[in-house]
């Protein structure tokens, strides 16, 4: 009898939970990308460095999401995304362990547009409900892992941040305006900054790095355009109100688009970059470095026997601000193809290469050319 109604009480409260799940129009959602891969980095010094290992989301990251819409009437709905990012490999969580770091987000939607407020991605990022570059400028998006995507050829723009707010207009005649404001891009920057004593504090002020941006979309049949202009106000004082003298704020200019001709899908993307880190580092380089320069990737999609093969080229021309300035052009090149087992399941393979040319060496002895080949394959399942 005590069985019994242990087991009635746990109905009542599934069924009570699975009641408001309906009633809120709650979704859960993911997706689980496993693989292997290759990676050989030839440095221009020393012994090539070879790795062939298991490996997670190198075509999709992998995710657990829950997502959720009420209508409140009159136009006016209340939204909501928490998604969490994790490795299949060995089960540890993404995004610098936060439980929900790839979005957690709040908005409103009606008539005037839409607000949202969490964290979420950045307008040049391919990442959550107002990343408006990432798949829709390139068919690699930021990447298959090692394998180029168009991030690799530009400086930044490409995360995601903490305490941010978007608006996004109406559509009108195809097109939407987007403004974004972040008043902390990252409340983990002290981890970030263990070893130089850099502490960061009150957000919405110099303590802390901001962001704001501003950013276009147009979208007509078969084409889409998008373009994003991003300033980053850098932090100039700790917590304790010590200077840390005069910061040079990166700027940013990001222009990019895809054409559907039919027989293929043509992707272009561009960015100039001024007082930038790179989105990938140099690769006889471990410093972030502050950039001035240009990026510029195409390429396209083709179905191809089922599925769909990809194809990608990129160019980078970075002249570095350091004293010990150092100029790098990067050539990029990719291919790889996806093809569907079902609806929610495919596998693909892809296979990389990227060359960076430097005015000089960056190590003693090196030479004054470095590159990256890679070649992955793996399963995506997608629920």
């Amino acid at each position: 009898q005590i069985m019994f109604k242990k087991t009635l009480a746990a109905v009542a409260v599934l069924g009570a939970f699975a009641g408001s799940a309906f009633a809120a129009n709650v979704t859960m959602y993911g997706v689980v990308d496993t693989g292997l891969g290759y990676t050989s980095i030839d440095k221009g010094y020393g012994e090539d460095v070879n790795t062939f290992d298991m490996r997670s989301g190198q075509n999709s990251a992998a995710r657990l999401g829950l997502k959720g819409e009420e209508d409140l009437g009159n136009g006016v709905k209340v939204g909501f995304v928490l998604e969490n990012g994790f490795d299949t490999d060995d089960g540890e969580l993404g995004n610098g362990g936060r439980l929900f770091g790839r979005e957690a987000l709040l908005y409103v939607s009606g008539d005037f547009g839409e607000l949202g407020m969490g964290r979420q991605g950045e307008l040049a990022s391919g990442n959550g409900r107002y990343g408006i570059f990432g798949g829709k400028v390139s068919p690699f998006s930021t990447g298959w892992s090692d394998i180029a995507g168009h991030k690799y050829v530009m400086g930044a723009g490409f995360d995601r941040m903490d305490n941010t707010v978007t608006y996004k207009t109406p559509t009108f005649a195809g097109f939407n305006l987007l403004a974004q404001y972040s008043f902390d891009k990252n409340v983990k920057k002290d981890d970030d900054d263990a070893k130089t004593g850099v502490q960061h504090g009150r957000e919405g002020s110099a303590e802390a790095d901001r962001q704001y941006a501003l950013g276009a979309t147009f979208a007509a049949g078969d084409l889409y355009l998008a373009g994003i202009v991003t300033q980053t106000n850098k932090q100039s004082v700790q917590y304790d109100g010590t200077s840390l003298g005069e910061q040079d704020d990166p700027l940013t200019v990001s222009l990019g688009g895809n054409y559907n001709f039919g027989v293929a899908k043509l992707y272009v993307a561009t960015q100039y970059f001024k007082d930038s880190g790179l989105a990938v580092k140099m690769i006889q380089n471990d410093n972030a470095g502050k950039f001035d320069g240009f990026g510029l990737s195409v390429g396209a999609d083709v179905p191809a026997f089922g599925g769909t093969a990809k194809v990608l080229v990129g160019y980078m021309d970075a002249e570095d601000q350091n004293p010990d300035a150092n100029d790098v052009q990067r050539y990029t090149f990719s291919v790889g193809y996806e093809y569907p087992l079902s609806k929610r399941t495919f596998v693909y393979g892809g296979a990389g290469y990227y060359m960076d040319s430097y005015d000089k060496a960056l190590v003693a002895g090196a030479d004054d050319k470095a590159s990256v080949a890679a070649v992955n394959a793996g399963l995506v399942h997608k629920f």
